[in-house]
């Protein structure tokens, strides 16, 4: 039997006000999926900036962010100044005061924002090669997420009697959450962020 491939279609998904209304965002996945936004565990989102903004608060997160352009970004956070070029990123607390300023129009960054002590959380960049493989690990309480933010790539399910293809669109987002689902870049090659989120463990 195949096997089903999540892929969050980016073009499909609605585009929302910030909870202060200074920026909007589009929210590719959370957990608990129909959890307020102040009540998730985790959730990835993209932003677009086209002026000044001023982040929301969000006490009792960590949160990740990475610009993936096309410019860049000037962030000050907590009074300290953070130039993000394309594909840099920065870690802060949900309580820290950020000010965002984009380098061009239509800019767009990615976030990632956890539960603090509740999930443990990791963000990194993979550029790919033409048709060089990436493989995303789920189960054994890991979701790890994959977001294709330039060039082309298609996902496959390794495992079953019949192979799954889906082709990948910009902004798309591969889901592995109980087994791998594995990334191949096309001729073109790939860049690919990778979400990693695994339950902390608690001693009772």
């Amino acid at each position: 039997m195949a096997e089903r491939i999540e892929v969050i279609r980016f073009r499909d998904l609605s585009e929302v006000r910030w909870r202060n209304g200074t920026g909007r965002t589009v929210t590719l996945v959370q957990s608990p999926l129909d959890a307020p936004i102040d009540e998730v565990d985790w959730r990835l989102s993209i932003a677009t900036i086209d002026s000044e903004a001023t982040f929301s608060d969000f006490i009792g997160y960590d949160r990740w962010l990475m610009s993936i352009g096309p410019a860049g970004l000037t962030l000050r956070i907590d009074g300290e100044q953070c130039e993000l070029a394309p594909f840099e990123s920065v870690r802060f607390r949900g309580d820290d005061p950020v000010t965002s300023r984009p380098h061009g129009s239509g800019e767009r960054d990615l976030n990632l924002m956890v539960r603090s002590g509740s999930v443990h959380a990791d963000l990194r960049l993979s550029t790919l090669r033409p048709e060089e493989h990436l493989l995303l690990q789920g189960g054994d309480a890991q979701v790890e997420i994959g977001i294709l933010v330039s060039g082309t790539a298609s996902a496959a399910s390794p495992k079953g009697s019949e192979r799954v293809r889906e082709v990948i669109e910009l902004n798309d987002a591969i889901v592995a959450r109980n087994d791998d689902v594995g990334l191949d870049a096309g001729h073109t090659g790939a860049v690919v962020v990778v979400a990693q989120l695994r339950q902390a463990h608690v001693d009772r």
